[in-house]
């Protein structure tokens, strides 16, 4: 061996005489920690983790926001539409929107 280095304490890197590089990991040992099993009462053996859970969450549905020109519309207000579609900031960021509302005018 020439020079030995170590990264951490589980890898070690070692150069040969020969220039082999070796790479060596320590393993780890596990150590087995046990849970204290303490005794429970009556009242709180419902309780445990291992329960089955009977209950089933369903989420509530949200409700569906619209954008100003969606709901200008539904309303049939057709010019408070167009000009919430050709916003500055709208048509810049969102180009797509204002061509719907054209296509949508024009049927």
């Amino acid at each position: 061996m020439v020079s030995i280095f170590q990264a951490n304490d589980e890898t070690v890197v070692a150069g040969m005489v020969d220039g082999l590089v070796s790479v060596s990991r320590r393993e780890q040992v596990e150590k087995t920690v046990k849970k204290k099993q303490r005794k429970l009462s009556y009242r709180f053996i419902a309780k445990e983790d291992n329960d089955i859970k009977a209950d089933v969450v369903v989420r509530e549905l949200a409700m569906q926001h619209y954008s100003k020109c969606d709901r200008h519309l539904r309303k049939f207000e057709y010019s408070k539409a167009l000009d919430a579609a050709l916003q500055p900031k709208l048509v810049s960021m969102r180009p797509e929107i204002a061509v719907a509302v054209f296509q949508e005018l024009l049927r």
